[in-house]
């Protein structure tokens, strides 16, 4: 009899999900497990970034509402309020500067406490109900508790307690300890995510089998908000590139609650934003198939593109760099305009020399 392979439920960050998780998944789908029957489980919509294992359960409804609030493999709040939520703030400082007094700025991390009760507790329920479904020796990989591959010396997960690089010396208690081992690039295939016949079709169906994208990634979000960009820039820079590209048409990529336009793309644009929920993913690695760039302010979702091989250009805090691990390892072009705020004139003509550098 076929043994059973789960993988999940991931509820935890997207970039995470796609630089540590997904990765991996694929490589041992492929390899040891490649016999096996195997089930992958995430938030609704991302399937596509597991296309070849034989099911997906989606993180129940009940547990969605927490799609916002993820962070590195688990959710804000998950034990005494801890991780909580994360912001970039602009400290300035006077510094003399060529014989006068200027300000420059320096920026910090500043730390929130969630509020209301442990998200654990929920997690550990929903995990235990998706067991029941599954035969008794299944193999379980869940990101959100500690694991150890014999043989390889591969770790991952939440650390217990008795971990020793938990008990190092540490700012907190040993109880309010929340320490990630990530999945390494090492560990994973770098082949780029590929879209299905069937997404295709579907994204055909919406603008024709012949028709070019620009993929634009408009974040949006309440926490980490020094990120945005103004909504009006993103307007500005859109009638920009329908200037420029005609024979192209915008695709506006994202996740409901994630990204302005949620409540309706500008004119002339293609919503890949509001699509059904269960194929969300992958038919927007199909859309980056054809895009000739993506382009947006750092987040998450601009991660899709390293991994669907489509040029990214993006700008970012210059501090700011974990998308650049990506780029260290897939041989996608990226480049990255160093500032959060940019005027968009600036941002239009640095993404045209990158376009014309393609």
């Amino acid at each position: 009899m076929t043994k059973t392979v789960f993988f999940g439920p991931f509820i935890g960050e997207f970039a995470w999900e796609i630089m540590h998780w997904q990765g991996w998944i694929r490589k041992v789908c492929a390899e040891q497990f490649k016999d096996h029957r195997k089930i992958a489980s995430s938030f609704t919509g991302r399937a596509g970034l597991y296309p070849n294992v034989d099911e997906f359960w989606p993180v129940p409804d009940s547990f969605q509402v927490h799609v916002t609030n993820s962070v590195q493999y688990i959710v804000k709040g998950w034990r005494h309020g801890l991780p909580g939520s994360k912001e970039l703030r602009a400290v300035p400082e006077k510094v003399i500067k060529d014989g006068a007094v200027s300000l420059e700025y320096r920026y910090e991390e500043v730390y929130e406490a969630a509020e209301g009760p442990d998200i654990e507790p929920q997690a550990t329920a929903m995990y235990e109900d998706m067991k029941q479904r599954l035969p008794n020796d299944t193999i379980c990989f869940t990101p959100w508790q500690y694991n150890k591959i014999e043989g390889d010396g591969l770790e991952f997960g939440l650390l217990p307690i008795d971990h020793p690089l938990v008990t190092i010396d540490h700012p907190l208690p040993l109880e309010k300890r929340l320490l990630i081992q990530e999945i390494p690039a090492s560990a994973q295939t770098l082949d780029p995510l590929c879209a299905t016949d069937s997404s295709r079709e579907i994204l055909n169906n919406v603008i024709g089998a012949e028709t070019q994208l620009i993929a634009l990634f408009p974040r949006y979000r309440e926490h980490y908000n020094t990120r945005n960009w103004p909504k009006e820039k993103y307007l500005q820079l859109i009638d920009r590139l329908q200037g420029e590209f005609p024979h192209c048409k915008i695709a506006i990529f994202g996740e409901p609650g994630g990204a302005y336009f949620d409540d309706g793309v500008p004119p002339g644009t293609i919503d890949l934003i509001n699509l059904d929920q269960n194929n969300r993913v992958a038919v927007q690695i199909a859309a980056l198939e054809k895009s000739i760039f993506a382009v947006g302010s750092s987040s998450g979702g601009l991660l899709l593109p390293y991994y669907a091989n489509c040029p990214i250009f993006k700008w970012a805090n210059p501090n700011d760099i974990e998308d650049d691990i990506a780029s260290q390892i897939l041989s996608t072009p990226v480049s990255i305009y160093p500032d959060t705020q940019p005027e968009v004139d600036e941002i239009f003509n640095s993404l045209m020399e990158f376009w014309r550098s393609l």
